[in-house]
C-alpha cells in the first residue's frame, strides 16, 4: 500500500510523493526527515486530518529551522506533511 506525503524540506522546497505503507511505513516516514519522527498535530491553520510529522531530536542535532511552518516555537529539520488516518 502506498501513502502519500509531502515532504517540506528546510532548503524551502516541498516534495509530493508516496512511499510504502504497511510494514515499512515508520522506516520510511524516519527516512524523510533524518531520524525519529514526532507528530506535531496542533498547528494553527493545519486543515482537520493533517498530520505534520518533524525529527524529535531536532534541537539535540541543530536542525535548520523549516521555513514552510513558522510560529513562537520553530519547527526543525524537514517536515513530513500527510493524512493523519494514513499513520494508524
Amino acid at each position: 500500500m502506498k501513502i502519500a506525503i509531502a515532504v517540506l524540506k528546510t532548503d524551502g522546497t516541498a516534495e509530493e510523493k508516496e512511499i510504502e505503507g504497511g510494514a515499512r511505513l515508520l522506516e520510511n516516514l524516519q527516512k524523510e526527515v533524518g531520524g525519529f519522527i514526532e507528530p506535531v498535530r496542533y498547528i494553527e491553520g493545519l486543515p482537520p486530518g493533517k498530520l505534520v510529522l518533524v525529527n524529535e531530536d531536532g534541537i539535540a542535532l541543530k536542525l535548520p529551522p523549516n521555513p514552510f511552518i513558522t510560529g513562537p516555537t520553530p519547527l526543525l529539520g524537514n517536515i513530513i506533511l500527510m493524512e493523519d488516518a494514513d499513520l494508524t
